[in-house]
């Protein structure tokens, strides 16, 4: 699917426009060349390596207002996922999105097996079996890629809300902001993002609609909501970039990759775009 194909005209566009990282209220890709994630020793050394591009293909950010928190936001006629399938895009599609009601920030990524970093030396040696669904021909589309990040991807997949919480990790990196924020974000150190927030997960990779989604409620923590307020406070002079990926603790896990990553700049808050 070429650059053309990429963009589905949508509404969310209007109020939350790509731009360019450090410009006004817009988002983009992040530089994952800032990040250092666990090498394919860390467990003996504990060394890390400079991360790749996110495994996966930033397509929209969408910034909206409902009264009351939206769960599994990408099933609804709402989202971008139902324009893409409307017009034809089958392809995975991953979505994180953040829940402060009433506003929420949904980011959708794609998998594009045409446009991604194959890790070296990672890839399966032998053919595999045909897969018997839709999340195990993913599984194999990752094991193409990497090895390594595909066998981390079944592991998480398989274990329940509370594996898949103790796993998911967030990297922040203030790219333009004073020190408070710096501070606050706690730029370029990881945390694991389902132990601070409380994380909802739906699979529907077997479904028609082909995707996965997390929403993290950001009222569920005092200190994420004390966050939320100072990034709002702070918004017309803040851009930050926020790398998802999973955290691996298994030799067979690693070297670690950044599955999706965003950049969000200088976000007017008082700009989103209500639900009919």
């Amino acid at each position: 699917m070429n650059k053309e194909q990429d963009h589905h005209e949508f509404i969310s566009e209007k109020y939350y426009p790509k731009g360019t990282a450090g410009k006004d209220h817009c988002w983009d890709d992040i530089d994952a060349t800032q990040l250092k994630l666990r090498g394919a020793t860390y467990l003996k050394d504990k060394v890390k390596i400079q991360a790749k591009r996110p495994l996966l293909k930033l397509l929209n950010c969408d910034f909206f207002l409902n009264k009351d928190r939206f769960d599994n936001y990408s099933g609804s006629e709402h989202s971008y996922l139902t324009q893409m399938r409307k017009d034809g895009d089958n392809r995975f599609v991953f979505c994180i999105m953040m829940q402060f009601p009433p506003q929420h920030m949904m980011t959708t990524w794609v998998l594009d097996v045409n446009d991604v970093d194959v890790e070296p030396g990672r890839k399966e040696s032998r053919e595999p079996e045909p897969p018997k669904d839709k999340e195990e021909e993913l599984y194999q589309t990752f094991a193409r890629i990497d090895r390594s990040f595909a066998t981390l991807w079944r592991n998480w997949l398989a274990g329940n809300d509370q594996y898949k919480s103790d796993r998911l990790k967030l990297f922040p990196r203030v790219v333009t902001g004073g020190f408070v924020m710096r501070h606050a974000l706690a730029t370029g150190k990881p945390t694991i993002l389902g132990t601070k927030l409380t994380c909802r997960y739906h699979n529907h990779i077997n479904d028609d609609k082909h995707y996965f989604e997390i929403d993290c409620d950001v009222h569920s923590s005092e200190i994420a909501k004390r966050l939320i307020g100072l990034i709002k406070g702070s918004t017309k002079d803040l851009s930050f970039d926020c790398a998802f990926l999973l955290e691996g603790r298994d030799q067979s896990e690693l070297p670690e990759r950044i599955l999706a990553g965003v950049n969000f700049s200088k976000v007017n808050t008082e700009v989103a775009r209500p639900l009919k």
